[in-house]
C-alpha cells in the first residue's frame, strides 16, 4: 500500500527518504562541473600534442583484461574525430543541449579513450568514466539546460534523494579507499612522499624543506587522515563548511605546487560542493544577484513522483550492486599473497593514488635461439615497440609486460618460423630502495598464461 503524505511526514522509511524529491539544482550543478572539466581535458590533450603522443604514435597498445576487443581507429583522422566529438558532446552536457544523446556520446567517447591503452591508466580518468555513466541516466537536463527552453515541460524543480547519495558515496569511496591505502609501509615512514617529492623536480631548495622530518610527517599524516576522515566531515553539517575550506586547500596545494596529478585536484575541489544542501547553486546565484538563484517550490512527499519506467525496486537493487562492486574492488588485493604496488595485483580501480614511486632501473630482454642455445638481446626490440612514456610503465607492471613479451614472440615466430621463448631481467626501485629483479628470468614469459590468477613468475617483494 502507497504511504499517505501525512504518513510519510510522521515516519518516513529508508526507501521513501532514498525517493524523496529535492532540489535539482545541485544536479544541473554536477552536469555542468563534469561536461566542463571533461572538455578541458580534451582541449588540453590536443594543445599539448598528447593525442598523437598517447593515442596516434604508439606502435602498441596495451589492454585491460576483459577489454582485449578495444582497438585503436585504422585512421588517424578517426582517433581526431573522436576528440573533436568529444569536445562537442561535452560542450553540449555542459549547456544541457541535445542531452541525452550528447552524454551517451561522452561517456562511449571517454570510456573508449580510457580503455584503448592500460598502460596510461589514471585513477581520475577512471572516475570520470563512473561520473560520465551517471550523467547518461541522470535528469541533469531538466533544469539550468537548453533543452528546458526547447522541450515542453522538461523543466522540473526536483529530483530524487537517491541521485545525490550516489554521486556522494561515489566520491566517498575514492576518498576512503585513497587513505586506507596508505596505511603502507613506504608511506607511513616517509619514503613514498619523499620519493614523489623528488620525482616532481622541485628545486633543491624547496626539497630541502619538503625533506626535514617534521615537514614530511606532516604531508604523511595530514594526506592520511584527510583522506579517511574529510568525506565524513563534509556530510557532517556541523563541520561541513570547515571541511570544504580545508579541502580546498589540500587540493589546491597538490595541484598547484607539490604532485603532478592533473585535473584530478581541480574535480575533487568543486565536486566537494555536492556535499551541500542541494539548492546551494540557486543560493549562491541568489547571492550574486541573478534571478535564477530564486528559490523554487519542491514537492513534500514521493508519492506519485517516480519514474513510471523504472520501478523502485529495481532502482534500489542496481545501486546496491553497483555500490556493492565499487567497495569490494579495492579490496581485492587481499587475495593475493603480494604486495600490490610490487606485483600490481589488485592495484588498479582501487584508488591507489600516488602511493609509491617505482623507478625502472634496468630492462634486459633476451630469448636463445631455438636451433643452437646462443643467447640473443632482444632489448632494442622492446625500445622499437614502445614510445618513451610506455617503457617505464610496462616495465613495472606485470601483466603489460607479458602482453609485450607475447607480441614479441608472436613476431619473432612470424618472421622466421620458430618459435624464440622471452625472458627478462628487468630491476626496479621502489622509493628509492636497493634495486630487485621483478621477474624470474628463467621463466619463458611468452607460455605465461595472462589471466587474473596470483603470477607465480614474478620475484617476492622482501622489503615491505
Amino acid at each position: 500500500m502507497e504511504k499517505t503524505s501525512d504518513q510519510y511526514e510522521s515516519n518516513p522509511s529508508m526507501k521513501d527518504m532514498l525517493f524523496k524529491p529535492i532540489d535539482i539544482a545541485w544536479l544541473a550543478a554536477f552536469r555542468i562541473i563534469t561536461g566542463g572539466l571533461l572538455c578541458y581535458e580534451m582541449v588540453r590533450y590536443l594543445a599539448n600534442g598528447w593525442l598523437k603522443s598517447y593515442y596516434i604514435e604508439t606502435p602498441m597498445h596495451f589492454k585491460f583484461y576483459g577489454f582485449s576487443w578495444v582497438e585503436q581507429l585504422p585512421q588517424d583522422w578517426m582517433m581526431y574525430c573522436v576528440f573533436l566529438l568529444l569536445i562537442m558532446s561535452s560542450i553540449c552536457v555542459t549547456l544541457g543541449y541535445r542531452y541525452r544523446i550528447s552524454s551517451v556520446i561522452q561517456f562511449l567517447g571517454f570510456t573508449y579513450l580510457f580503455l584503448l591503452d592500460a598502460a596510461g591508466y589514471r585513477n581520475h580518468w577512471y572516475l570520470l568514466c563512473l561520473l560520465c555513466l551517471f550523467l547518461v541516466f541522470l535528469p541533469a537536463h531538466r533544469a539550468f539546460s537548453l533543452d528546458c527552453g526547447r522541450i515542453k515541460d522538461l523543466q522540473r524543480n526536483w529530483c530524487q534523494q537517491w541521485q545525490l547519495w550516489l554521486i556522494r558515496s561515489q566520491l566517498v569511496i575514492v576518498y576512503f579507499f585513497a587513505g586506507i591505502a596508505k596505511f603502507d609501509h613506504g608511506w607511513l615512514s616517509g619514503e613514498s612522499i619523499r620519493a614523489i617529492f623528488t620525482s616532481e623536480g622541485h628545486s633543491p631548495e624547496t626539497l630541502n624543506f619538503l625533506f626535514r622530518d617534521d615537514v614530511t610527517q606532516f604531508f604523511v599524516w595530514s594526506g592520511l587522515l584527510f583522506d579517511l576522515t574529510i568525506p565524513f566531515f563534509l556530510l557532517w553539517k556541523r563541520t561541513r563548511f570547515v571541511a570544504f575550506v580545508g579541502a580546498a586547500t589540500f587540493h589546491l596545494t597538490n595541484g598547484m605546487f607539490l604532485v603532478s596529478v592533473g585535473i584530478f585536484p581541480w574535480f575533487m575541489l568543486m565536486a566537494g560542493a555536492l556535499f551541500f544542501d542541494p539548492d546551494w547553486p540557486r543560493v549562491l546565484l541568489r547571492k550574486m544577484g541573478f534571478a535564477s538563484g530564486a528559490s523554487v517550490p519542491i514537492p513534500e512527499s514521493p508519492s506519485g513522483l517516480d519514474d513510471p519506467q523504472i520501478p523502485r525496486p529495481v532502482i534500489l537493487g542496481l545501486l546496491t550492486i553497483y555500490l556493492a562492486f565499487q567497495i569490494l574492488l579495492p579490496l581485492r588485493h587481499h587475495l593475493y599473497d603480494s604486495y600490490a604496488s610490487w606485483s600490481h595485483e589488485g592495484h588498479r580501480w582501487a584508488w591507489r593514488m600516488k602511493l609509491v614511486n617505482k623507478r625502472v632501473e634496468k630492462v634486459q630482454i633476451f630469448s636463445f635461439d631455438p636451433n643452437t642455445g646462443t643467447r640473443i638481446t632482444l632489448d632494442p626490440n622492446y625500445k622499437k615497440a614502445l614510445v618513451l612514456w610506455q617503457q617505464s610503465r610496462v616495465a613495472q607492471q606485470p601483466d603489460l609486460f607479458i602482453q609485450f613479451a607475447k607480441d614479441l614472440s608472436y613476431k619473432l615466430e612470424a618472421q622466421t618460423g620458430k618459435h624464440y621463448p622471452i625472458h627478462a631481467n628487468v630491476e626496479i626501485s621502489i622509493n628509492g630502495n636497493p634495486v630487485a629483479s621483478l621477474y624470474d628470468p628463467s621463466v619463458d614469459l611468452s607460455q605465461v598464461q595472462w589471466s587474473l590468477a596470483p603470477k607465480s613468475w614474478l620475484t617476492p617483494y622482501s622489503d615491505r
